[in-house]
């Protein structure tokens, strides 16, 4: 209950006061009449309202401490008390006699001494105890604030005597040790969901029993009744739901509905519907974004794994190139000329030569088509040119087949082959891992998506890959950037982007500006990495749970938010292995990795060295290859366009340039739209003359358009 005011004290006060004022003017002036009995009745009356009065002024005193009428009671009630005693006289009870103000007013009572209550901490127990406590400990006036905190201190224990354990036990503090127990636990809407939980939980009835039955019903219609004395019939409903819906869902489901439920209101079915339809778009979004990114690293496996038989990269696109299965070069129906064993111990120059010489597509190796009109999507795995990977003249994956190749970059001219087999060691090289996050990014339809992000606190803006910003349907705004980069080379960027980014473990939540790029990056890292040996803490909320698995980069983060994510958590994993560093967006994983491990495999070794005037040549082999059949041959139509802007474009006085609208052969092919012209005009004409006054509106406005020039 609340705490009375002062306006409300001071008229209790009031009201008991009066009534002492009424016993002490009827003692006075009906002294003669009244009997022993009916004196000392009205002795007891006087010694409760007297008690009530000093309670209402102690509490009035502490909220006004300026007040002064403690006196006035205290006269008024001993000129009452000293005219009754006098009219008893000597003959008066002792037990009266000796009433003092502590006395209680009621007769001593026989009923066993009452223990104080006990609270531990549940809430659905904090409103019984507090109503016991107040009426045994709080409100008796006999008692120091010192004794009341000690009595507090006896009643409580576990969560709850945690909550007021800490206060230093003294008279000023214990109000305010009282008024944390209350913050703490008086709280309707927990108290409500633990009454919830004692319902749904009540015990199953095993046997039929007249006792448990009993009991059960018993339960139910107690805590039903508790529940209404909070919320009504529908929000009971609304709880029981909300609590079955709860127990059904996953623990880290059951987290994101408690973090986000207000505790000052009781909880409703539709708020917990949409925070939980809110969590499964942001399964969804993480579900798609991951099944992506495990495609994409297959993918990447594919084309950078090693194995003993090169294969096709590029996979079929048409039934042509399915149905293709037998060898252009040696006949052989069982493989393709990408398998092919005479195929692949020639050299790259030679393979060249002999796609060419065979009339095969230098991008897919298929036949019937050239390089401009190949239906294939794939290019070369290597520096993405639209020529297969088998005719990359430093195609690495020639060692798959027993051949390498190097280019000789002293300069020097040779053409000379040396052939030899050599044990080839493989020492562990070092790599740096860059720190990437997963991070929650805000959409054009308000919802959140899962995107990659790469941190780097070099970047004086933030990037954001172009086929990202569309899968986002973000708004993208003109503006034109020249990035400069390493070597001061400059790239273009015409477009820019807002969006906000949203930390998936914390309220971390900023808006940046994002130039949009056509890519950031390749893929990070750029090969899978064994992190079996890194002991990695499992307690940690890692950034990036797959930072070791190559992926796509979507957003790049740059200094204007990176050291606003930084926090203080650092952990070293050891010598020779990156470091984890604690963010906002979880820990990243960053640094300087070197492999433990040295292998050792045999290779046999072809060294060929070319000239690197050669290697010119042989590159714009590929160039003329691609340039042909790129220009376009126009239409009739389209030459009579083009000579027709020619002949008819004129520079005017003004500086602005006229061309006569091209016609397709004769302007006869639109038809009969004169006459249709005609009749329109005739119809205007009609309705103007019904109305003058627009008549002459519309003749002005005419005279006006034709007086400017138009």
């Amino acid at each position: 209950m609340a705490e009375p005011t002062l306006d409300e004290l001071k008229q209790q006060r009031a009201s008991t006061k009066g009534s002492i004022s009424r016993i002490k003017n009827i003692v006075e002036s009906n002294s003669n009449a009244l009997t022993s009995t009916e004196l000392e009745c009205r002795l007891g009356i006087l010694e409760s309202y007297f008690k009530q009065i000093l309670a209402y002024q102690t509490k009035i005193e502490v909220l006004l401490p300026t007040d002064t009428s403690r006196g006035e009671i205290e006269d008024l009630y001993i000129t009452a008390k000293t005219k009754i005693l006098s009219l008893l006289g000597t003959g008066r009870r002792s037990s009266v006699a000796d009433m003092t103000v502590s006395t209680v007013p009621h007769t001593i009572s026989h009923l066993p001494k009452q223990r104080l209550p006990k609270f531990s901490g549940r809430y659905s127990d904090y409103k019984n105890f507090i109503n016991s406590y107040n009426n045994l400990v709080e409100n008796d006036l006999s008692l120091t604030k010192i004794e009341k905190f000690n009595y507090l201190l006896s009643c409580l224990s576990d969560q709850a005597l945690g909550t007021v354990k800490a206060f230093q036990v003294t008279e000023a503090i214990y109000p305010k040790a009282l008024l944390s127990l209350k913050e703490r636990y008086d709280n309707d809407c927990l108290i409500f969901l633990e009454y919830i939980s004692q319902l749904i939980e009540l015990p199953k009835v095993q046997k039929a029993s007249s006792v448990s039955l009993r009991n059960l019903v018993d339960n139910i219609s107690a805590l039903i009744s508790s529940l209404l004395s909070i919320g009504s019939h529908e929000n009971i409903c609304n709880a029981i739901i909300i609590h079955i819906a709860m127990s059904k869902v996953d623990t880290d489901t059951q987290s994101k509905w408690d973090e986000q439920l207000d505790y000052k209101k009781l909880p409703d079915w539709k708020d917990c519907a949409s925070i939980l339809n809110k969590r499964c778009q942001y399964l969804e979004a993480r579900d798609s974004k991951q099944i992506r990114s495990e495609q994409c690293v297959k993918t990447f496996n594919k084309h950078s794994s090693t194995k003993p038989t090169i294969v096709n990269p590029h996979r079929p696109q048409t039934s042509l190139a399915a149905n293709q299965r037998s060898c252009i070069l040696c006949r052989d129906l069982n493989h393709s000329i990408t398998n092919c064993k005479k195929f692949l111990e020639l050299s790259v120059m030679d393979r060249f030569w002999k796609t060419k010489k065979l009339g095969l597509c230098l991008n897919c190796l298929g036949k019937g088509h050239s390089v401009s009109r190949c239906p294939s999507s794939y290019k070369c795995k290597t520096c993405k040119q639209a020529h297969h990977s088998l005719l990359h003249r430093t195609q690495p994956a020639d060692t798959n087949s027993g051949i390498d190749t190097s280019s000789d970059t002293s300069g020097q001219s040779t053409s000379a082959a040396t052939h030899s087999a050599m044990e080839k060691e493989q020492v562990p090289e070092a790599q740096v891992i860059l720190a990437t996050a997963l991070v929650l990014i805000k959409d054009s339809s308000e919802g959140f998506q899962l995107g990659r992000v790469l941190l780097d606190s070099g970047s004086q803006v933030n990037f954001i890959n172009e086929k990202f910003a569309n899968s986002l349907g973000l708004k993208k705004h003109r503006k034109n950037v020249d990035i400069v980069g390493i070597g001061v080379t400059e790239t273009k960027i015409k477009y820019q982007t807002q969006s906000t980014i949203r930390s998936r473990y914390s309220n971390f939540e900023i808006s940046l500006e994002f130039l949009v790029a056509p890519s950031i990056t390749g893929y990070q890292p750029e090969a899978s990495l064994n992190v079996s040996s890194w002991n990695l803490p499992s307690n940690l909320e890692l950034a990036d749970e797959n930072f070791n698995q190559p992926s796509q980069i979507d957003l790049l983060l740059g200094a204007e938010a990176f050291f606003d994510l930084l926090e203080s958590g650092q952990i070293k994993l050891g010598e020779g292995l990156p470091s984890l560093q604690q963010t906002a967006l979880g820990w990243i994983v960053s640094g300087r990795y070197k492999s433990k491990y040295n292998t050792t495999k045999k290779a046999s070794c072809v060294a060929n060295t070319l000239e690197v005037g050669l290697d010119k040549y042989f590159e714009k082999f590929f160039e003329f290859e691609e340039i042909q059949g790129l220009q376009s041959i126009w239409s009739e139509e389209q030459n009579e366009c083009e000579k027709h802007f020619i002949d008819t474009i004129k520079v005017l006085p003004s500086g602005r340039l006229m061309v006569q609208l091209p016609f397709k052969k004769h302007p006869s092919c639109l038809g009969g739209s004169y006459d249709i012209a005609f009749r329109r005009f005739l119809s205007l004409e009609r309705r103007l003359s019904k109305n003058a006054s627009i008549k002459s509106q519309y003749s002005d406005f005419l005279k006006e358009y034709e007086r400017l020039g138009h």
